[in-house]
């Protein structure tokens, strides 16, 4: 075997002996407390609809019923859901937390979320504003939050230690097979995540767990009456979990006929069949037909349907298949409300190894010549297609598609993918310590998620010195905005120009200079020619994570502000960066002040250039070559007309081309002289009417620069020549031709004729 090939194998045999169920709980439990220590509350899909749910039964209100509200502090499209999570959870909050009235009042939405730019990975994740840390022990609704959250992620205990017995059922001598499958439920990141929030998702990957692994049981070892009822309560719970668990039971119940117990008779198979088919429906079938009456369909599909989010018209099947691969995705990692993600390549990686995982799956059922086995492989992979096959109906008809839809299928997927790679390492290795790849690789990736990718998302902004922020990138400033903060540094991309289209980051830094009780968002835009505004940015301060409400006076603090520019932004242009504060309920400015108290006019604070994808060079009717301050050349120029009545307009364009980015912004001058060298007249200016200046040019850069020269109404008769320079307006600096210190002008071939 090559060398590679033997340290893999060894490292992942170390890791393989050193796991058993016990640590993989263990491991399990330590990072769901994590992620649910770190993510605030309420910062996971839905989790204040389904702790409103919690919070009607803990005060007494019983089940959610009709009519439907769409608040925030009502269960809304949750109110249909089976109660088993549910009710589980309010026993225990009803005896750690049974107070939760501040419910509302921590249910304020961040009005910059969500917000869509390229570059804005790390940008605003929390849908509700959080004044202050969650500290522990908590209280009210917090504590009682983290208590429905444990309660889950029990339940996500559960569905580990389902895939374990239900992998040691289907092949009793291969403790490591069913090890691997265990870690691959307990230690893909997403399931951690939503096994440490509020939710019925890890629940149903339990129940469903328990129903799969007591179908095998059955399958493997025969019909008794004692395996009948606990198939039938498993199915039973398994539907009170989550309604799309419905659909485990028609498939256990035809296994459980077809293959369960070869010595017994089909018919006692089918009177046992029916025995736990009656059972799960003795214990959930008041419950479906609760919701029928209530809601009108028997699965509560129609509330989802009144959602801001239920499609007007159903995708075709092709539209919405071609969605999984986003619901993958969030299947492998999607945290927050699906909006806090891994780089690309972590997605490739982990859809490869599942691929492999299940082609070694199928190889595994084709080489297999177990029967009950290969039933079993049957059994898991139609599971796992139902839920597939739920999900494209689902995106049918809602705009989520959700990779967590696919966890009443854990167990399933963490099996078929164990057995496949252990089959692929056994095939191709040799070496079935290879199947510790996937569970490691996952593991890995929990680790790093919850320090790189999750605290990061929601972590408070580093508090700052003074003299720190000196240290900071960009140029010093001093506005202040009312009585809530001051901008004390900007910093601005210089270095590489954003492109129309692009989304460029700004380096502000800040001094809080009061708490506000009412939220303040910061307005970043960027204004253009006749004042269009082509990129506009709002947010809280500190992208989200620290509201002007929980601002300390005197601290400092900083914040990099994405803003997408417009597609067809004008470029290469010369834009003016405006930096405000402002309410967002009335749409009103706080007024800016300069540092002696006198109110500035504008909020403008620096300017940015909008570069093309490619300059290009236009045609030139007279072509020059002149060289000034070795870092502009005047390569051209156009004029019309060249014979001029007095009182009458010369329209003159001018060349230039930058040899390097210029040092700083430099005026031209335009004279047209007499015969005694006296100006005429003339057309100074910045170029490209000042909205252009020389220190935004590229190297290379050629830039058109027109201007228009009065002629005196009293000019006399004559031939007048035309003088061109460039000069430093804040010391009247001329910069010379050519290298030549004494020549600072040059003289246009074509002269002016006036008439």
């Amino acid at each position: 075997q090559p060398q590679w090939s033997r340290q893999v194998s060894r490292f992942t045999l170390h890791v393989s002996r050193f796991l058993n169920i016990q640590t993989v709980l263990a491991l399990f439990i330590v990072l769901g407390v994590a992620y649910s220590l770190i993510t605030p509350i309420f910062e996971t899909p839905d989790e204040m609809r389904h702790f409103a749910y919690i919070k009607s039964l803990v005060d007494g209100q019983g089940f959610p019923g009709t009519p439907i509200e769409l608040t925030d502090t009502s269960p809304a499209q949750e109110s249909s859901q089976p109660p088993l999570y549910y009710v589980t959870a309010a026993l225990f909050v009803r005896v750690f937390t049974p107070n939760t009235g501040d419910f509302a009042a921590l249910l304020q939405r961040n009005p910059a979320f969500p917000y869509i730019a390229a570059e804005s990975e790390d940008d605003n994740k929390n849908v509700f504003i959080h004044v202050a840390p969650e500290a522990f022990p908590y209280d009210g609704t917090t504590r009682a939050v983290h208590v429905a959250r444990l309660v889950a992620l029990l339940f996500g205990a559960i569905a580990v230690a389902a895939t374990y017995g239900l992998g040691r059922e289907l092949l009793p001598d291969r403790r490591d097979m069913a090890l691997a499958a265990a870690s691959i439920v307990a230690f893909t990141p997403q399931f951690i995540f939503i096994s440490a929030a509020a939710s019925n998702d890890s629940a149903s990957a339990a129940m469903c767990g328990l129903a799969l692994w007591a179908t095998v049981r059955v399958a493997q070892r025969g019909f008794t009456l004692r395996r009948a009822l606990v198939l039938g309560g498993a199915l039973g719970l398994a539907a009170l979990s989550k309604a799309s668990a419905i659909g485990l039971a028609p498939l256990s119940i035809l296994l459980v006929i077809i293959v369960g117990g070869q010595a017994e008779s089909l018919w006692r198979r089918i009177r046992l069949a029916a025995l736990a088919s009656g059972v799960a429906v003795l214990i959930a079938g008041a419950w479906y037909l609760r919701s029928y009456l209530l809601f009108g369909d028997v699965l509560g599909t129609n509330l989802h349907l009144l959602m801001p989010w239920a499609r007007p018209q159903p995708l075709s099947i092709g539209s919405a298949i071609s969605q999984l691969p986003g619901a993958a995705q969030s299947f492998w990692l999607a945290f927050g409300w699906g909006n806090i993600i891994a780089p690309d390549w972590v997605y490739l990686v982990l859809d490869a190894l599942a691929i492999a995982g299940l082609l070694g799956a199928i190889w595994f059922f084709i080489r297999s010549r177990d029967r009950h086995q290969r039933w079993a492989v049957v059994l898991l992979t139609a599971w796992l297609l139902v839920i597939v096959a739920a999900l494209i109906r689902w995106v049918q008809l809602l705009n989520a598609a959700l990779g967590r839809l696919m966890f009443p299928a854990m167990a399933a997927i963490g099996l078929l993918l164990a057995i496949g790679w252990t089959e692929l390492s056994a095939s191709i290795t040799r070496r079935r310590a290879f199947a510790a790849v996937l569970p490691v690789v996952l593991l890995a990736l929990s680790v790093v998620s919850v320090l790189a990718i999750l605290t990061p998302a929601y972590a408070r902004p580093s508090l700052l010195t003074e003299a720190q922020v000196e240290q900071q990138p960009g140029r010093p400033t001093d506005v202040r905005y009312g009585n809530v903060a001051r901008l004390v540094r900007v910093d601005v991309p210089r270095s590489d120009w954003p492109q129309p289209g692009g989304a460029p980051g700004f380096h502000l830094c800040w001094q809080a200079l009061s708490a506000n009780s009412h939220e303040l968002l910061v307005l970043l835009q960027l204004v253009g020619a006749e004042n269009r505004v082509v990129a506009t940015r709002r947010t809280l301060p500190c992208l989200g994570s620290y509201p002007t409400s929980a601002a300390q006076p005197g601290v400092y603090f900083c914040d990099t502000l994405h803003v997408t520019i417009e597609d067809d932004a004008a470029a290469p242009a010369v834009y003016k960066v405006e930096v405000a504060f402002f309410d967002n309920d009335t749409q009103q400015r706080l007024p800016a002040y300069a540092p002696d108290g006198s109110q500035l006019g504008s909020d403008f604070v620096d300017a940015i250039k909008i570069a093309p994808p490619a300059y290009v060079t236009p045609p030139i009717e007279n072509v020059l070559s002149y060289r000034l301050g070795g870092q502009i050349d005047l390569i051209g120029y156009a004029i019309e007309p060249a014979r001029i009545d007095r009182g009458g307009q010369v329209h003159l364009r001018l060349y230039w081309r930058a040899e390097r980015r210029p040092d700083a912004d430099y005026t031209v001058f335009v004279h047209l002289r007499d015969a005694a060298n006296t100006n005429l007249a003339q057309a100074d200016g910045m170029p490209k009417s000042a909205t252009y200046p020389t220190s935004y040019w590229d190297a290379g850069e050629v830039v058109t620069d027109d201007r228009v020269i009065d002629i005196p109404a009293a000019a006399a008769p004559g031939t007048y020549p035309i003088v061109i320079g460039l000069y430093d307006a804040t010391n009247d600096q001329r910069l010379p031709v050519d290298g030549d210190p004494n020549t600072t002008e040059i003289k246009l071939l074509t002269p002016v004729e006036v008439r």
